[in-house]
């Protein structure tokens, strides 16, 4: 099952509800998701670039690819996985087998800049000791 858009925060009463997540991958994983199910998220192939060079295509196993097309499977590759009640997806290795043997370095790239989203949600704190 392909991962559905989260709901980030719910509100229960005047209290959000925060989801819970297996792994702070998994979070950046359901908030890209999110993004993407939303059509927030697009890439403009004139502005690609692979190894210093401008281009929309990649050699992989000796085969020009379009890197959309991989990033599109990268994000496909991506599954929810049966847990204990927290959010959970399916693991790196179950991801390579539906690639067919390649890693999903491409999504990882897209999905990180979830983690800085989420450095900016929260309160600074500085510990003085």
């Amino acid at each position: 099952t392909a991962l559905p858009p989260p709901e980030n925060e719910r509100v229960s009463g005047d209290k959000p509800v925060r989801e819970n997540y297996d792994s702070l991958n998994t979070q950046c994983n359901y908030r890209f998701s999110m993004k993407v199910n939303k059509g927030n998220v697009w890439i403009n192939e004139d502005n690609i670039w692979v190894d210093g060079v401008k281009t929309p295509f990649v050699k992989i196993k000796g085969e020009q690819c379009r890197v959309v097309d991989l990033i599109k499977k990268d994000l496909r590759s991506v599954k929810i996985a049966p847990s204990d009640g927290r959010k959970k997806i399916s693991s790196k290795d179950e991801q390579k087998i539906i690639l067919e043997g390649r890693s999903p370095d491409f999504r990882d790239c897209m999905v990180i800049r979830e983690f800085i989203d989420l450095l900016e949600l929260e309160e600074p704190s500085i510990d003085f000791g």
